[in-house]
């Protein structure tokens, strides 16, 4: 799909999400696209000059800090698995069910009852030490930090746990001194419902 432009991308991802679905035969799907490895992976292997540098779920290997220096730090994040809910009755924006909350999104083709993916890039969590009040972003989550990454440049990756999804947000070295950030510390993560692309959206 290299030479394709987004929105015929986005018209070829869901037959391929079809083939993998309804036939039994393994896909090797190559790419360097994180939104494509997250809509359609079940398993990602990493290569390096012609080596598996790290292999595993979908889910664990978007969301490891180990990936990053061969993802990228802008195609590292995480990769959510969960069912299409009824709508919020306060909002009337879209709702998915997963392990360890809900998330508030703008729109879904997909049914109620439907299982989705969707992908979170890291640089689009906030985080906050204490749970935030006012807020014009309809999605806070409280999880536990897990990992804590820095990379040569000036970034932290920080990986939490809420309920068994893991998460990775990015944030500056220096913010994560002033926060004081450690491991098994509880921590607040917030994500604006308009961050989500409807069209990224996988099955």
């Amino acid at each position: 799909l290299s030479a394709l432009d987004q929105g015929l991308k986005h018209r070829i991802l869901p037959y391929l999400e079809r083939l993998r679905d309804r036939t039994d035969i393994p896909i090797l799907y190559v790419t360097h696209d994180a939104a494509e490895m997250a809509r359609l992976a079940d398993h990602i292997v990493l290569m390096q000059a012609g080596r598996s540098v790290l292999s595993g779920p979908a889910e664990a290997i978007l969301s490891d800090p180990a990936a990053v220096p061969y993802l990228g730090v802008r195609a590292a994040g995480t990769v959510i698995s969960g069912q299409v809910m009824a709508r919020d009755p306060t909002t009337g924006l879209a709702v998915m069910g997963f392990d360890g909350g809900q998330l508030i999104l703008p729109e879904l083709s997909q049914t109620k009852g439907r299982s989705i993916r969707i992908r979170i890039p890291a640089q689009d969590i906030v985080l906050a030490r204490e749970k935030p009040k006012g807020l014009s972003a309809l999605n806070v989550f409280e999880g536990t930090i897990t990992q804590l990454h820095a990379g040569q440049g000036p970034g932290v990756m920080v990986q939490f746990k809420t309920g068994e999804t893991l998460f990775l947000a990015r944030v500056t070295q220096y913010s994560a001194q002033k926060m004081g950030l450690a491991v098994g510390q509880t921590i607040f993560a917030i994500v604006k419902a308009t961050a989500f692309d409807p069209a990224g959206i996988g099955t």
